[in-house]
């Protein structure tokens, strides 16, 4: 392992296809961005991310329960303006853009945008537009596929069980349907 360790290099984005987002290989082996950084620390607008961009691999997700219809302020029913209500359900975590930040008595309140599936159609996006999003509801996460697991050249052996391990009954696949 100390010698992958020690050969192992990453590969530079003249190695990668342009349409391959950067791998999260990180010296911290698997260190969670919200554990290296302060979980208070403040969330960048996409205004602000033009100067100083989060790393590629990185996205942010916010929790929030879509209401139903009726409970939307707005008049065309393209796009939903509503605000924040407590959700800690990790199911409701989407893909968000903040859109402004505002302090209100030390605390941060997040003005959020997110395209969310609708549960009746596979195909059909409702735009939300959620305000007064606390901190704690957002969080910087792994885009899928670009853990250190999927990079070209990671250490994989094959992890085998010794013939004996699991009892006779456990491995009979031949479909005893008395079960």
């Amino acid at each position: 392992w100390n010698e992958h360790i020690e050969d192992w290099t990453t590969t530079t984005a003249d190695d990668e296809q342009d349409d391959v987002i950067e791998k999260n290989v990180t010296d911290t082996l698997g260190v969670h961005w919200n554990q290296q950084n302060n979980v208070d620390s403040i969330i960048w607008t996409v205004e602000e991310q033009q100067n100083q961009p989060y790393s590629s691999y990185l996205e942010t997700v916010c929790r929030f329960q879509p209401p139903e219809a009726e409970q939307c302020n707005n008049d065309n029913n393209d796009y939903c303006t509503i605000r924040w209500s407590l959700n800690m359900n990790e199911l409701h975590e989407h893909p968000c853009d903040v859109i402004s930040r505002s302090s209100i008595n030390g605390n941060d309140w997040y003005f959020v945008r997110m395209n969310i599936t609708n549960s009746s159609s596979s195909n059909e996006k409702t735009q939300y537009y959620v305000e007064f999003l606390p901190r704690y509801a957002i969080r910087l996460v792994n885009r899928k596929y670009t853990k250190d697991q999927y990079s070209r050249g990671v250490f994989r052996e094959v992890i085998g069980l010794p013939d004996g391990i699991f009892p006779d009954h456990w491995m009979d696949l031949k479909g005893n349907d008395g079960i």
